[in-house]
Formats: structure tokens, C-alpha cells, sequence
């Protein structure tokens, strides 16, 4: 089986060497594992020329971390993992009951194939088997990599997501960097730290998360590393989807610092998230949201913007989709987001969104007029997907808010600061 693997392995680099005109690489992920296979897709697929250099000759032996069977509790697989499995299935539509199905028996062989497929299609993506970094100097805009094939090439963003993290060495041999762990319990998290997480998934039985800070912990001119997550690497299978959504979370980051040819404090975390939920990722695991749902983005976004009561949401992150929403739990976020709230809320006795009432604050905050009333009414069943028909009277679910104002009033839309203050 090995040699097998080998040999594809063999095959990849042929293919994807000679398939393409290699790009000039602006971003260079090192590493062997999910993560790194995830960096890398994300960089690549965030339009950047990408070279991921693998310092063994496999990857199948770190990509699984000796399981076969992956047994979450929760669902919270999404972005380029979420692609593998369903990749592995031969599903063209992405699935949480057919993820857990993959999940339960992985075969490497299948794993690779999959793998090697999904690298042939990124036209942006070179990679090197076999090669270790031998050195790495920072000079002004670019990094000097030094390979051990004898190349040499420059790049402005390196990533270390390789189990050992030895590349800071390399460069800063006796610096101090904080390994303090950074991975937290989901619910742990307040409301402005939540609307900048980048990447959440299960690790020993719980829901857990990043923020961008968490990410950016050791970032230094352009060069990121898993120092501040190296546990992610340890342990057993388990926590493979975790690993490769933050890998996803680093290669979408590498690709914004090369892209804009910016440096970190610079970056927008709006830009950075939009940019990871356009490949699939799932930032808010909400258990009753399934990745496949018609409205999957816009309930990460507006979940993102914080606006709905949390105290709603228990510890399985459910966004309790069927419950109505009052003004009263919304008020704070909504006030703070929209100045024109306050003005809408003077007039008002009742407390309760009502269909008839959330429509007009809609059109209110969003400076819009009746229109969007006669579209709701229209799309109620068909394009919205909503149940039993339009009743003005009736309660708003909070799942129904979600959908409705990011469609027209898009609370996500504001910026916010890397601590999560919104930004006007």
C-alpha cells in the first residue's frame, strides 16, 4: 500500500509540475499534513500564485495522523476539509450526514486521490516533495528561501504549519514568542471577540475556536506559524478537521498579506472572513444550520455581526432557528450598528418583531422602501425557502431575521477592528 501511495505521490509531482506554466510564488506554506494542504489550497484558490513545500515524500502517513475514523460529536466540518470528504465521496454537493459517513472510514488511499485531484485543479499551486527549508532571511519586502534542492527563490508571506514549527529558528534563534494556548472553548468567547473568530471546529469533545489575534500570535514581517496552536499537532485523529480549518485560516491570511502587499495590524477582518466563507468555511458551527442549507452564509454572517440575544445559544451552539425574536435582545447590536434604530424604536410600544413591524424596520435602517415587502411576500416560499405563508402578524423566527436582514439591511457590512469594536 505504501509503494502505492508513493507512487501517486510520484505522479503528483509530475503532474503537477508539467500540467501548468509555473507562477512566479508570492506565498510559500511548509508543512506535510492537513493543514498544510489546506493553507495551500486556500492561498491558491484565493487567486495567489502558491508553492507548498513537503519535506517528505509522502503526506499520507501526518495527513491522517494514524486513524482511520474520525467520530465527532458535533458538526463543524466545512471549507477545504469539507471539500476532501465530499471529494472522497464523488458528491458534488456538500453534505454534513455524508461528511460523518466519510468520517467514519477513511482509507488513505482514497484520501490521496482525492487530494491530488483537488491540487491538479489550482492553477495556482506548485508543489515540491521531498525538500526541506534550509534557510530564510527577511529582506525588506520579501523573504530569501533557501531550498535544499540548492534553489533559491524570494516570496513575501512564508507559513510554517509543519509539526516540528522549526522555521523560526532559522531566523530568530533566540527569540521568546508566546506559546500560550490560544484555542478556547466557543462559548467562552464575548460578542466582539466572536465577530472576529476565523475558524471554530470540535476538540476533545467541545466547540472551540480562533479569533485573528489567536492566528496572528508569533507573526512577524510576513512569516506565520502554528506556535501559539502547535497542540493541534498532537494527540489523535480527532482532531484533523480542527487542523485543516486552521490551516485554511492561515493560507487565507498569507494570501491577504501577499495579495494587498500589506502587513497584519493592516488587515480587514471582514475582507479575511468574507474571504473564507466565499471557499465554504464554517466560522459559526450552528448545530441547526447545516452546511447545506440555502442560507448557510448569510447565518454566518449575520451570527458574525453578533446581533441576536447568545444567551439563547446553548452549549451546542444551536442558533435555535425556530424561537421568535423581540427587539428588546436585539436592541444593543442593532442601535450600535444602525444609528437610525434608535429614531425607529421612539414610535414603537410593542417589543415584538412582528412581520409586519421587522419588514418596516428593515426598510428604515436600510433606507429602503416597499419594495422590499412585495419582494418578501413574493419569495416567501420559492426563493426563500420559508414555511406556511406570509402573515403579517405572525412572529419572526430567528433563523427567518437572519436571512431577511442580511438581505436588505446587511448588518455585517460594518467594519470592525481587530478586537471587534465596529468601525464606521
Amino acid at each position: 500500500m505504501k509503494k502505492g501511495l508513493l507512487f501517486y505521490v510520484g505522479l503528483l509531482s509530475v503532474l503537477v509540475v508539467s500540467a501548468q506554466k509555473v507562477k512566479k510564488p508570492s506565498v510559500l506554506i511548509y508543512g506535510e499534513n492537513v493543514a498544510a494542504f489546506a493553507a495551500a489550497m486556500q492561498s491558491a484558490k484565493s487567486d495567489v500564485p502558491t508553492l507548498w513545500v513537503v519535506s517528505s515524500s509522502t503526506i499520507a502517513d501526518d495527513f491522517l495522523l494514524g486513524t482511520n475514523s474520525i467520530d465527532n460529536t458535533f458538526f463543524s466540518d466545512g471549507g477545504v476539509w469539507m471539500d476532501l470528504l465530499m471529494e472522497m465521496s464523488g458528491s458534488g454537493s456538500r453534505s454534513d450526514s455524508l461528511a460523518r459517513v466519510v468520517k467514519a472510514n477513511l482509507r488513505s488511499d482514497s484520501l490521496i486521490n482525492a487530494v491530488l485531484r483537488m491540487i491538479k485543479e489550482q492553477k495556482n499551486l506548485t508543489v515540491i516533495y521531498d525538500t526541506q527549508l534550509k534557510s530564510l532571511k527577511h529582506n525588506k519586502k520579501y523573504w530569501s528561501v533557501g531550498l535544499g534542492n540548492k534553489k533559491r527563490l524570494n516570496v513575501r508571506v512564508v507559513a510554517d504549519l509543519s509539526r516540528t514549527q522549526d522555521l523560526r529558528k532559522l531566523v530568530w534563534s533566540h527569540e521568546d514568542v508566546s506559546n500560550e494556548r490560544k484555542i478556547r472553548r466557543l462559548n467562552d468567547f464575548t460578542s466582539k471577540q466572536l465577530r472576529t473568530l476565523i475558524c471554530s471546529g470540535e476538540l476533545d469533545g467541545e466547540l472551540k475556536a480562533l479569533q485573528l489575534s489567536d492566528l496572528l500570535v508569533g507573526e512577524k514581517e510576513g512569516f506565520i506559524d502554528m506556535i501559539g496552536n502547535a497542540e493541534l499537532f498532537q494527540g489523535n485523529g480527532q482532531n484533523i478537521p480542527f487542523l485543516a480549518a486552521t490551516g485554511q485560516a492561515i493560507g487565507a491570511t498569507a494570501a491577504y498579506l501577499a495579495f494587498f502587499k500589506t502587513t497584519a495590524d493592516k488587515i480587514e477582518v471582514r475582507k479575511l472572513q468574507n474571504e473564507l466563507l466565499t471557499f465554504g468555511m464554517r466560522i459559526l458551527p450552528y448545530q441547526d444550520v447545516p452546511v447545506e442549507d440555502i442560507h448557510f452564509v448569510a447565518i454566518q454572517k449575520v451570527g458574525l455581526a453578533t446581533v441576536l440575544d447568545r444567551e439563547k445559544i446553548n452549549l451546542s451552539f444551536n442558533l435555535q432557528r425556530d424561537d421568535d425574536v423581540s427587539y428588546a435582545e436585539t436592541r444593543v447590536v442593532l442601535e450600535e450598528i444602525y444609528s437610525r434604530a434608535q429614531l425607529w424604536r421612539v414610535s414603537r410600544e410593542d417589543d415584538r418583531f412582528t412581520w409586519d413591524n421587522f419588514i418596516d424596520f428593515v426598510q428604515f435602517v436600510g433606507l429602503k422602501g416597499n419594495e422590499v415587502r412585495r419582494q418578501v411576500e413574493k419569495d416567501w416560499s420559492d426563493k426563500l425557502g420559508f414555511e406556511g405563508a406570509f402573515d403579517g402578524d405572525a412572529g419572526v423566527t430567528r433563523y427567518q431575521f437572519s436571512v431577511i436582514l442580511d438581505k436588505y439591511a446587511s448588518p455585517y457590512s460594518v467594519n470592525i477592528t481587530h478586537d471587534g469594536s465596529f468601525q464606521y
